[in-house]
């Protein structure tokens, strides 16, 4: 009986190891391979895709990324700044920055977009990526440490930004749900070189992507500049995810202190900025049966021309129908283990909480749901163009 438990115990912990092996070198990409792929593509995308890096003066450490539009030197074109990885769990971001990348710079192989639809895309915007913000922090979970989400100083960055800062310092915190600060704004490095790449580019959008939630956010304040945001992301809703939840900053998450979206948005002047969370796992939703079918209809710039109008989106009233205790009790589980820290874990536990609530891990859903996001990133360009150009 021993012998038997000895070797079910090594079995199952060789398939936990395996699995999150596996996660890793079969379904997502290690940051020297992220970096490779833009190299690759920067010699094969015909001048449109430029590689930058921009240096720390502090600490010397550079971070790299990545512009994509077309030669044509236009004066109408969205300037938009897309920011991946900012917590090490979130592996699925940075896979969609190199999608997006290969579907402007390689159409003829891959996907198969229509053509005319990334030229116009490309006309009308220029696209800069920063694929991988939190590069320690991926690297740590491609080493199976797939609780880590801060940096190697343990800063949650998505706290460490200029705006409504709240300090929060506990060597001790938990590491799931916890979120160290910094002792200031911008002690990061990080959080520094996207504030020194949003003051280069002057982006018009900005998109923080993350993951971990269904959800289509606009800044946090409630105005008439948001509200114009919600009218933006309640179409986009309607028009691609029933399932997700569209609301400003403070409505959707617990603690908002800090965030890169209400930077961009009160202390750069960037007119469009919104978080927007690309994956929660839910098998039972539509959402989830939508990334299980084999075809997702692509985005078609002659079917947004004769389909869209941004007349029907200003004039729809947006209403927020969210509340907080309906956010909790949506979110109830999570909410009982904020409550109970102390609880121990086993690794599968942890894999589930850390990971896999993040993350898709089949192959045919990560590449549903790259096109899928794609299409919501292109229509958002498209709409905006329209809507700055009428």
């Amino acid at each position: 009986m021993k012998n038997k438990t000895l070797i079910f115990i090594f079995i199952f912990s060789l398939s936990i190891n395996l699995y999150n092996c596996r996660f890793f070198n079969y379904l997502y990409h290690t940051n020297e391979e992220v970096k490779k792929i833009f190299e690759e593509l920067s010699d094969e995308c015909d001048d449109q895709l430029k590689i930058n890096s921009m240096e720390d003066k502090k600490t010397g450490k550079t971070l790299n990324y990545y512009t994509i539009t077309s030669k044509e030197k236009s004066k109408k074109k969205n300037k938009i700044l897309l920011t991946f990885g900012e917590k090490a769990q979130e592996a699925i971001g940075p896979e969609l920055a190199i999608f997006l990348a290969n579907v402007l710079c390689k159409n003829d192989e891959y996907p198969s977009y229509d053509k005319d639809t990334i030229d116009t895309i490309l006309e009308q915007n220029e696209i800069n990526l920063i694929p991988v913000v939190n590069e320690y922090g991926r690297k740590r979970l491609t080493q199976s440490f797939v609780c880590h989400k801060g940096n190697e100083n343990n800063v949650d960055l998505t706290r460490n930004y200029d705006y409504n800062f709240k300090e929060l310092v506990d060597k001790n915190i938990n590491q799931i749900y916890g979120s160290n600060t910094g002792r200031k704004p911008f002690s990061e490095y990080e959080t520094r070189l996207v504030k020194e790449i949003m003051k280069k580019v002057k982006p018009n959008i900005f998109i923080n992507t993350r993951s971990g939630n269904l959800t289509l956010t606009a800044p946090s304040d409630i105005n008439k500049k948001t509200k114009d945001l919600l009218n933006i992301l309640d179409y986009l809703k309607d028009k691609y995810c029933e399932d997700c939840n569209v609301g400003n900053m403070d409505k959707l998450s617990n603690d908002t202190s800090g965030n890169s979206v209400d930077y961009a948005f009160n202390k750069r002047k960037v007119k469009y900025a919104f978080k927007i969370d690309i994956f929660n796992y839910n098998k039972q939703s539509k959402f989830g049966k939508m990334l299980s079918k084999d075809f997702i209809k692509l985005f078609d710039y002659d079917d947004f021309e004769q389909d869209q109008s941004f007349l029907q989106i200003k004039n729809k009233k947006y209403k927020n129908d969210i509340t907080q205790e309906e956010f909790e009790n949506k979110n109830a589980k999570y909410v009982n283990i904020l409550k109970n820290l102390d609880n121990e874990y086993t690794i599968d536990e942890l894999f589930y909480f850390c990971v896999l609530q993040k993350n898709p891990v089949i192959i045919s859903e990560i590449n549903n749901l790259l096109k899928f996001w794609t299409n919501v990133y292109f229509d958002l360009f498209s709409t905006i163009y329209k809507k700055e150009n009428k």
